[in-house]
């Protein structure tokens, strides 16, 4: 077995933890500002592949309710997670990861 496809494993499994763990603390800032106000700001999640902010995130809980199918297959797909059949259920989905309420 090749001991640098091991490591490399482990550092893109690694990597995915941080990413995840920084949308968590984006998530709870979202969701304390939203709590007080539910028209603030979203903060954008990142994309757990790379790292960088997920492209035309929702700015606001209520652009999270307009997403249509393909923006939200594309966000949930950043976010590594499953994807309801149901938009609206994609919707939710959305709107609990970036409240940190999915993890």
């Amino acid at each position: 077995m090749d001991l640098s496809i091991e490591v490399e494993d482990i550092r893109i499994i690694c990597d995915e933890i941080r990413i995840k763990s920084e949308n968590i603390q984006i998530g709870q800032r979202n969701y304390s500002l939203c709590t007080l106000d539910p028209s603030s700001h979203l903060s954008p999640l990142l994309d757990v592949l790379t790292g960088v902010e997920i492209p035309a995130f929702p700015a606001t809980l209520g652009e999270i309710s307009n997403l249509n199918g393909f923006e939200a297959v594309r966000i949930l797909r950043a976010l590594q997670q499953p994807r309801p059949a149901l938009l609206s259920e994609m919707r939710e989905r959305i709107r609990r990861a970036a409240m940190n309420q999915l993890y």
